[in-house]
């Protein structure tokens, strides 16, 4: 389990990766579409169709990445109010929850992609299903590291907080 752990935290990093290069892409392509546009009166007509896919690209892949960190948003007042065994069971019910969620959408993205595969994009001709496969791909990302911090719950040995008490 803890090799699996840690090829997971690299797949992560791998991720952010991917995102901040993404980031940088999109940012120099915009950049250059204003200076061409609003400069020399011309510009190119992929740029905005680029960065659109690339917005939609750090979307998925930022919630797998978020699933890795727990770093979803959440309404932690029950968290802050149970100890032991009792928020450990809620972390179990919460992260089910997000496991039923991410499976429905990789079951529905990939049943999208044999609807979408023969359309191309308007301006770059690439295939939409290029664009809709980070759907799939991330949520069964997002689905394994939520399964994974499940089993972790009650297999890891209890962290403890800054109070000296476990959590």
């Amino acid at each position: 389990m803890q090799t699996l752990n840690r090829v997971l935290g690299k797949v992560a990093k791998a991720l952010e990766t991917v995102m901040i290069a993404s980031l940088i892409v999109m940012v120099v392509v915009m950049f250059m579409q204003v200076v061409l546009r609003y400069v020399f009166a011309t510009g190119f007509a992929w740029t905005e169709e680029l960065s659109r896919f690339l917005m939609i690209y750090m979307i998925f892949i930022g919630s797998a990445v978020l699933a890795s960190q727990d770093g979803h948003i959440s309404v932690t007042i029950l968290d802050d109010l149970l100890k032991g065994i009792p928020r450990k069971i809620l972390k179990l019910v919460q992260n089910i929850l997000c496991l039923v969620y991410s499976a429905l959408v990789a079951k529905i993205g990939y049943a999208t992609l044999a609807i979408v595969g023969k359309q191309k994009t308007p301006n770059m001709q690439i295939t939409m299903d290029w664009i809709y496969a980070v759907i799939p791909v991330s949520m069964a990302l997002m689905f394994i590291y939520l399964l994974v911090k499940s089993v972790l719950l009650f297999t890891a040995p209890a962290k403890l907080t800054k109070e000296g008490e476990a959590a």
